[in-house]
C-alpha cells in the first residue's frame, strides 16, 4: 500500500519534541492563510516510509490527531528518517458549524 502525495505548495517548519499539535496547526495556518475573519481546521497526515526497493519507496498515511501522535511521528523520523525529509501533508478546511452545515 503506497500514497502519492501531490503539491503545488511547500512550505518548511522546525518541529521539536516539545510542540502540540495545536502549536503545529497554528504555525501552519499562519504560513498558508491570510488573516480574514474565517475560522480554519487543519488535518494532518504523516507519510511514513515502510519500504525502500531500488528505486521505489512504499508509504503509509498516518493521520496525526493529537499530541502523543505527533511525539510518536517526530521520533519515528529522527530515529529512521536522519538523511531524508520529514514529510506532513496538510488539509486546510474552512470551519463549519452545524448551523452552516443545515444551510
Amino acid at each position: 500500500m503506497s500514497s502519492q502525495f501531490v503539491i503545488e505548495v511547500t512550505r518548511y517548519i522546525e518541529v521539536n519534541n516539545c510542540m502540540t499539535l495545536t502549536t503545529l496547526k497554528q504555525i501552519i495556518l499562519n504560513l498558508f492563510i491570510p488573516f480574514n475573519g474565517k475560522s480554519y481546521t487543519v488535518d494532518l497526515l504523516y507519510r511514513c516510509p515502510l519500504t525502500m526497493n531500488g528505486l521505489w519507496t512504499s508509504y503509509r498515511c498516518l493521520t496525526i490527531q493529537d499530541d502523543d501522535d505527533l511525539q510518536y511521528v517526530v521520533a519515528y523520523a529522527k530515529k529512521y528518517e536522519p538523511l531524508i525529509q520529514f514529510e506532513v501533508m496538510t488539509f486546510i478546511h474552512v470551519f463549519k458549524t452545524t448551523s452552516d452545515i443545515a444551510a
